[in-house]
């Protein structure tokens, strides 16, 4: 019932209003790997900024021809003040800057962290860039907020599979 109503974008509870529009942007991010047209028809104009985001991901993934656009939009939205600093917009906007290979854009909007997702995503990040060495430092960060997180978990295998990668 509740995965139906963040699918419809109802709300349970006002005071929850928050962190369920961070679970409703997982859902639709789960949903966009799967689906982009979904995710591209069901968020409004209406929705939250985690789903706009979600919803220029959806667009930037399903339609390479028209890149430019959504890369534009992505930039205003990042230099407004109201909304620029948030998480899963800065999430976003490092996943399409790092699939542009624009690395530097990427680390900007994500460095600050924040989250273990900003975290993980700074050590995809610098595997790409080949620099290990800083990867190793993001990682040993992310160890310290908590050890056996997923993500933590999950950079340390990266990590490990780029450094096996770069001695064979």
């Amino acid at each position: 019932m509740l995965e139906y109503r963040l699918q419809r974008g109802h709300f349970l509870f006002d005071e929850d209003l928050g962190k369920l529009e961070v679970a409703k942007a997982i859902v639709f991010n789960f949903q966009k790997a799967l689906q982009s047209e979904l995710v591209i028809n069901e968020i409004d104009s209406n929705a939250a900024t985690p789903l706009h985001a979600v919803k220029l991901l959806a667009l930037y993934l399903s339609n390479p021809h028209d890149k430019e656009s959504t890369i534009s939009s992505l930039k205003e939205w990042l230099a407004d003040l109201a909304i620029g600093n948030n998480a899963i917009l800065r999430l976003i906007a490092g996943t399409i800057f790092m699939h542009e290979e624009d690395f530097n854009e990427a680390l900007k909007h994500t460095n600050a962290g924040g989250t273990m997702e900003l975290n993980a995503l700074n050590v995809q990040i610098l595997i790409k860039m080949h620099r290990s060495d800083y990867a190793e430092r993001q990682l040993r960060a992310m160890q310290q907020l908590d050890e056996n997180h997923t993500l933590t978990q999950l950079a340390n295998a990266w990590l490990n599979l780029a450094v096996v990668i770069l001695f064979y």
